[in-house]
């Protein structure tokens, strides 16, 4: 995981299978935009089922999510959702980032 903020990974963007964003029209001004937006999907098509995420264990995704907070916050929910359903643990330990990168 590596955090690109909004400026795109630039020319790296051509070496994955997917670019999922959270709106299309955020990413339209990358610089390789029309190189890569055959492979591109909004996050909402995966929330409703109408792609997959992942469509196998060797594919190479890229998400580019810079939206609202609102978002974040209906994403982390149901995150959420499907752990409580599922059994896994719900309690994250939250501690202040001791490194440059806080993963």
């Amino acid at each position: 995981m590596v955090p690109v903020q909004t400026s795109g990974f630039q020319n790296c963007d051509l070496c994955f299978d997917k670019v999922i964003v959270d709106d299309i029209e955020h990413v339209k001004s990358y610089k390789y935009y029309e190189d890569f937006k055959s492979k591109i999907s909004e996050v909402s098509r995966i929330e409703k089922h109408e792609i997959l995420g992942r469509d196998n264990d060797q594919q190479r995704i890229v998400v580019y999510c810079g939206g609202i907070a609102l978002h974040d916050l209906y994403c982390a929910y149901k995150i959420y959702q499907i752990a409580l359903q599922n059994g896994f643990g719900t309690d994250v330990e939250m501690r202040y980032p001791k490194e440059h990168l806080w993963i």
